[in-house]
């Protein structure tokens, strides 16, 4: 009887351990945590191993940070560090960091001339694309409309944006940030103030479609430009 009393003691014990051992481990395991705006902590890289986050509006997925690679999405160097000549007369794919300073890169993105958009090599990370211009459409329609879904994206406050920053709530969890452009001349403009974003539309044989977002208002703007300006660029998921 002694033995018997003992034994199942000591298997009840070792049951006991078992069952708290998993339920530490259950406890440890990292959870995806998610937070407003439908945005959450799933992370994927590009081919340069950049890290960005993905946000879900609506029923679409987007990158929540500015498209920085510098290669496309089979290894090929995407052309950069062209002077503002050499910029002007490009008619390839090209990309750039504003005002030629990599450190702003770091937050803002890189700024790429739509020839890099339409290159079939393929700018975004695998599984994911360039926008169509009825993609934003979308996103725009999903946030109340073009005259106040610009607010929604914008990421708050004005440590990233020059003031006045008018009615950023980010509630979307976009974050657009302002990257400013790069002209067809070469030249650099309106950084902190103004971000401007490809898309993956033609309208004409010299233009395509864009949307930006501004410091001092809170619409999201549509418009057409020649493929020779430097945008932002944001992904969404296939």
């Amino acid at each position: 009887m002694y033995f018997d009393s003992r034994f199942r003691l000591d298997l009840f014990i070792v049951v006991i351990t078992i069952l708290f051992f998993f339920s530490c481990s259950d406890d440890e395991t990292p959870a995806i945590s998610s937070n407003g705006g439908g945005t959450s902590e799933v992370t994927f890289t590009d081919i340069d191993g950049n890290v960005y986050h993905e946000v879900k509006i609506g029923n679409q997925t987007w990158m929540k940070e500015n498209l920085k690679t510098t290669r496309y999405r089979n290894g090929v160097d995407i052309t950069t560090n062209l002077s503002s000549v050499d910029w002007q007369s490009n008619i390839t794919g090209a990309c750039a960091d504003y005002n030629n300073d990599p450190p702003i890169t770091v937050v803002y993105g890189k700024l790429y001339n739509w020839y890099a958009v339409a290159n079939p090599l393929g700018l975004c990370p695998v599984n994911w694309h360039v926008p169509s211009d009825s993609e934003w459409t979308e996103l725009a329609n999903y946030l109340g409309g073009d005259s106040i879904a610009g607010g929604k994206l914008k990421e708050i406050g004005v440590s990233h944006w020059a003031t006045p920053n008018t009615n950023a709530t980010n509630s979307s969890s976009f974050t657009g940030l302002p990257g400013g452009y790069r002209l067809p001349t070469g030249a650099y403009y309106n950084i902190y103030a103004v971000g401007f974003w490809w898309s993956a539309t033609q309208d004409s044989l010299t233009g395509a479609y864009f949307r930006s977002l501004n410091s001092s208002n809170d619409d999201l703007f549509r418009n057409s430009y020649k493929e020779t300006y430097g945008f932002s660029l944001r992904c969404v998921k296939d």
